[in-house]
């Protein structure tokens, strides 16, 4: 965990969100993928975004990074 609380000291602001998530046994879909959680970040570009995903504290696994659909965001009133 203290490796996430780095990541995140370091890229705060950038960071917009992000959650540990249950296993996937509890998730409504069937899956082969373990998907242990998620960030949420804002980059400048595609190598800005790189960069933050490879920092992105994963020793067992991968990191998958995919753009947000513009004009997507829930944005509470």
């Amino acid at each position: 965990m203290q490796a996430h609380r780095d990541f995140c000291a370091r890229y705060a602001r950038a960071l917009r969100g992000g959650s540990r998530l249950y296993p996937s046994g509890t998730a409504f879909a069937e899956t082969k993928e373990h998907i242990g959680g998620y960030y949420l970040f804002e980059a400048a570009d595609l190598d800005e975004a790189l960069v933050i995903a490879k920092a992105v504290p994963c020793p067992y696994g991968w990191v998958e990074l995919r753009p947000v659909m513009p004009g997507s965001e829930y944005r509470p009133a």
